[in-house]
């Protein structure tokens, strides 16, 4: 099992990034305001939307729409990515589009993610990994957010003293 941890930590490593609280800061300044002439369609930015919103939805914390995900990802395709990326991301945004994910549902996202990471399947290799690196992406760009971080990790910059055995209850997130 695949944790953020290790999510985060190897979207880094493959996008060949390192995510600092600076860098993650910067980016985020960055996709606030600014704007760019979009490459996406509007099918392929619905689609990316509606999957952003399935995994992460709003809850008692900010859901990916809410801190603005697909925009995140779409800033990076932009002036970020390498073509090489940009083409397979669009293309994993492309297999959303196939899915019908622009008006889908929980479900179809589940299957799609079923199909995703079995051994067999309608999907090819190529698919599958595209698909596995733009979940991984909707995730960091969730997880770097200021709001991910903070209220759904519940990271605190400064957390206080060591305390070497506490129970989770006690401090109530993953993170303290």
């Amino acid at each position: 099992m695949i944790t953020r941890r290790k999510a985060l930590v190897g979207l880094s490593a493959l996008l060949g990034v390192s995510l600092t609280p600076q860098s993650i800061a910067a980016t985020w300044t960055a996709v606030q305001g600014e704007t760019y002439e979009s490459f996406l369609t509007e099918e392929q930015k619905k689609a990316l939307r509606t999957t952003c919103g399935h995994m992460i939805p709003t809850t008692e914390s900010p859901g990916a729409l809410d801190v603005k995900a697909p925009e995140f990802i779409e800033h990076l395709l932009y002036n970020w990515a390498s073509t090489e990326r940009r083409t397979a991301l669009v293309n994993a945004i492309d297999l959303l589009v196939d899915q019908r994910m622009a008006s889908g549902t929980i479900r179809q996202l589940g299957t799609l993610d079923k199909n995703a990471y079995s051994e067999s399947g309608p999907l090819s290799v190529e698919e599958k990994n595209q698909f596995r690196e733009l979940k991984g992406l909707i995730l960091a760009s969730y997880y770097s957010s200021e709001a991910g971080a903070s209220e759904e990790l519940g990271y605190e910059y400064v957390p206080g003293p060591f305390q070497g055995d506490i129970a989770l209850s006690d401090i109530g997130k993953a993170w303290y």
